[in-house]
């Protein structure tokens, strides 16, 4: 009996050493999925209120690249011209680089100048996290995050000095 467990000890013992076992993450990533293209009348704005669907994002991208991981986002997007049919909310699973640091100050250089705009967007990595609110808030305030009221004070101060400078 006594030299039972300490096999099973050992076992144990190497299989959390391998990565195995208790240390082995189970749980997947899903996220709100929407676009408004599928979801023509604003649905996207309120994920929760609005039942939107979500995608589990290891089935989504089973062979991604190494030195990445999954994210959720949420953007609000306008498209200038021929795309502007494309303005809207989108949410969704996202591969990111571990050299981004910010997804959305990455993703802002990447749609910015290409007939679109970013006009909102948060990122985060637990299930369901990209449920923000869009437009459908009577107070704002208490549903937007501090970090975000930065950026859009940032862009207004960026949008003013750029008008001062033209006029």
């Amino acid at each position: 009996m006594c030299l039972q467990i300490i096999v099973m000890t050992g076992i144990l013992y190497t299989s959390l050493l391998i990565g195995g076992g208790f240390g082995q993450e189970t749980s997947s990533l899903s996220c709100f999925d929407c676009n408004p293209k599928r979801h023509p009348n604003n649905e996207c704005a309120n994920p929760i209120k609005n039942a939107v669907q979500y995608v589990n994002c290891e089935a989504q991208f089973p062979e991604r690249p190494p030195n990445t991981s999954l994210i959720c986002v949420s953007t609000n997007i306008t498209f200038y011209g021929n795309e502007a049919n494309k303005t809207g909310i989108y949410r969704g699973c996202e591969v990111q680089n571990e050299s981004i640091i910010d997804y959305c100050d990455w993703f802002k250089e990447e749609i910015n100048d290409k007939n679109g705009a970013l006009i909102s967007c948060d990122f985060c990595n637990t299930t369901r996290c990209n449920n923000l609110i869009y437009d459908e808030i009577p107070n704002a305030s208490d549903q937007i995050s501090s970090s975000h009221w930065t950026k859009l004070t940032i862009i207004f101060i960026s949008l003013s000095s750029l008008l001062s400078n033209i006029f």
